[in-house]
C-alpha cells in the first residue's frame, strides 16, 4: 500500500491566497492616501481660517477703524494668499473682504454696527474647491 502524505499547497490555494493579500494591501494604501489627503485639507483650512480671522482682528482693533471703512455700498477687498507653500504647484487662496452695506443695532446696542466678512477660497489640487467664511459686526465705539 502506497501512503499519501499531502505536505503542500495547490496552485489555486495559493492563488486565492495571493488575492487576499492583494486586496487587503491595495485597500490599506487607498486608505492611507485619502487620510494624507483629509490631513492636508484640514492644514488648508486651518492656514486659511487663521488669515480670514487675522483680517477681521486687525480690522476690529483698531480705533479709527470703523471711519476708515469704506462708503456704503463698499466694493470688495480681495488679495491672493498663498495657503501651503510646500505644494507644487503653490496652493494659493483668494481673500475678499466684503463691507456691509447697511449699519444695525445689535443686541440692543444703540452704536451702528457694520458687518464685515472675509471669505477664503481655494482649490485643492483634486479641483475641490474649499471656502471658509467669517462675519464680525464692527461698531463705531468713541474711545477717550
Amino acid at each position: 500500500m502506497k501512503s499519501c502524505n499531502n505536505r503542500g499547497f495547490t496552485l489555486i490555494e495559493i492563488l486565492v491566497a495571493a488575492t487576499i493579500i492583494s486586496i487587503s494591501l491595495v485597500s490599506v494604501v487607498a486608505f492611507v492616501r485619502k487620510g494624507q489627503e483629509m490631513i492636508t485639507i484640514d492644514k488648508h483650512r486651518r492656514v486659511a481660517r487663521g488669515a480670514v480671522e487675522r483680517t477681521l482682528e486687525n480690522t476690529q482693533y483698531q480705533p479709527e477703524s470703523y471711519n476708515n471703512l469704506p462708503p456704503m455700498p463698499a466694493a470688495p477687498i480681495t488679495t491672493d494668499i498663498i495657503i501651503d507653500a510646500e505644494m507644487t504647484p503653490n496652493i494659493q487662496g483668494s481673500l475678499v473682504v466684503t463691507i456691509g452695506n447697511e449699519q444695525a443695532t445689535v443686541n440692543g446696542n444703540a452704536a451702528p454696527h457694520r458687518a464685515i466678512t472675509a471669505t477664503m477660497t481655494w482649490t485643492e489640487l483634486g479641483g475641490n474647491s474649499e471656502t471658509v467664511s467669517i462675519t464680525k459686526w464692527l461698531a463705531n465705539v468713541q474711545r477717550e
